[in-house]
């Protein structure tokens, strides 16, 4: 069992090491603009019904908690 969550895990680090530069580039671009618009007091479920994504995969990109804090 330990054996196939360790292929799935090298599986998934390849996958990512072949993604190109541009796509990775605007995932961090994306992140960015999330957490400028976390930052202004816009809520993780109101971004997330705006570009089609669950609320709790904001909460994980962006700690929002921790940010307002500051």
């Amino acid at each position: 069992m330990l054996q196939g969550v360790v292929l799935k895990a090298l599986k998934i680090k390849n996958n990512m090491a072949k993604r190109e530069p541009k796509i990775d580039t605007l995932e961090q671009i994306k992140r960015l603009l999330i957490l400028a618009l976390v930052h202004q007091g816009v809520q993780g479920k109101d971004i997330a019904g705006v570009i089609g994504l669950d609320p709790a995969v904001i909460s994980r990109m962006v700690p929002a908690r921790q940010i307002r804090k500051r």
